[in-house]
């Protein structure tokens, strides 16, 4: 997984040099850094995790990488749905509670653009009660609902349902 650990390093000095983050720039840089272009061949299930709080990021990503899945990340709802707008996913991991647009907003952006041709699973993270935001999540489009903190056996369970080609490393 050494790709990655690269463009988490290039992400994170872009970032934390104060650079614009744009989603553009961000999304366009991920696809310069996988040489050759497309997904490795190890990690056939690409996942955008949306989430401001940057531990929920890296928790969120290590998961997934242990799971054999690629991921990006997307701090807010807004650049969240532009980076939709820019790349396919498998999977989408929400944060319900993100300044500017929530991850409820964004998710009714997301299925207003997508129409009818496609469906990307969405997939709410919450700190919330799970009763009452699971419902809220599910009527605003979101697919399933994951309670925070996140575990790795109901993470995989997620990506079984909702993303089946993903299948756990050794």
């Amino acid at each position: 997984m050494d790709w990655y650990r690269k463009l988490s390093r290039r992400l994170a000095f872009l970032r934390g040099a104060g650079a614009e983050r744009s989603t553009q720039s961000l999304a366009a840089l991920a696809e310069k850094t996988w040489e050759g272009g497309g997904a490795p061949e190890e990690a056939p299930v690409r996942v955008l995790v949306a989430d401001d709080n940057a531990v929920n990021q890296k928790v969120a990503v290590r998961m997934l990488d242990t799971l054999n899945a690629r991921a990006d990340v997307a701090a807010s709802g807004r650049e969240a749905v532009d980076m939709l707008r820019q790349v396919r996913y498998d999977l989408v991991l929400m944060d319900c509670q993100m300044p500017g647009m929530s991850g409820h907003e964004a998710v009714v952006e997301i299925r207003r653009i997508e129409g009818a041709e496609r469906r990307t699973p969405v997939v709410c993270m919450t700190a919330g009660s799970q009763n009452g935001c699971r419902h809220q999540c599910l009527e605003c489009g979101m697919d399933d609902a994951l309670p925070k903190p996140i575990r790795l056996n109901a993470l995989a369970g997620v990506l079984q349902r909702l993303a089946p080609v993903c299948e756990p490393q050794q």
